[in-house]
C-alpha cells in the first residue's frame, strides 16, 4: 500500500463539492495531513461534516468568484499543495464559460500572489474534452 508521507499541507478548494470530497477521501486513504478544505460558507452542516473526516483540520471560507478570499484561505491554511476545480452549479441561472474560466482565473491569480515559496504543486480538474459532448451536458459546456 503506497502511502504519502509528506508534512506538507494539502489544500482542496471547495470540499463540500463532489469532486472536493472524493479528493480529500483519496488523499486520506493515502495518509495525507493535514488537510484544509474550503466552503463559500464554512459554518453550514455539509462544511463542518468535513472536520469529522481524520486528516481535515481546518475549514475556510472562500469564493471562487472573489481573489481575495481565495488567497486570505490560501495563506491561512499555509498550504504548500493545491487541488481546486471550478464551480459551475455557483454560476447562477446564466452559466457561462467566461464566468467558469473567471473562477479559475481568479484562483491562479491567488496562487500567484501567494507566490512559489509558500506554493509547490497546483493540481486543476476539469471535465475531458467538453468541447466534443452532447450539447444537452449544461455544465460541461460552461
Amino acid at each position: 500500500v503506497f502511502t504519502m508521507t509528506s508534512k506538507e499541507t494539502y489544500f482542496v478548494l471547495g470540499g463540500t463539492g463532489r469532486q472536493g470530497k472524493a479528493t480529500i477521501n483519496a488523499l486520506v486513504a493515502k495518509g495525507v495531513q493535514p488537510i484544509v478544505t474550503t466552503s463559500r460558507n464554512p459554518d453550514s452542516r455539509s462544511a463542518q461534516k468535513l472536520l469529522e473526516i481524520d486528516g481535515v483540520t481546518k475549514v475556510l471560507k472562500a469564493d471562487m468568484t472573489d481573489v481575495d478570499s481565495v488567497f486570505d484561505a490560501i495563506k491561512e491554511s499555509g498550504s504548500s499543495r493545491i487541488w481546486f476545480t471550478t464551480d459551475y452549479y455557483s454560476l447562477g441561472w446564466w452559466p457561462t464559460r467566461a464566468k467558469e474560466a473567471k473562477q479559475g482565473t481568479n484562483v491562479i491569480d491567488a496562487i500567484l500572489k501567494v507566490g512559489s515559496d509558500q506554493i509547490k504543486h497546483v493540481v486543476y480538474s476539469s471535465v475531458g474534452d467538453a468541447d466534443n459532448c452532447a450539447s444537452n451536458i449544461s455544465h460541461f459546456w460552461s
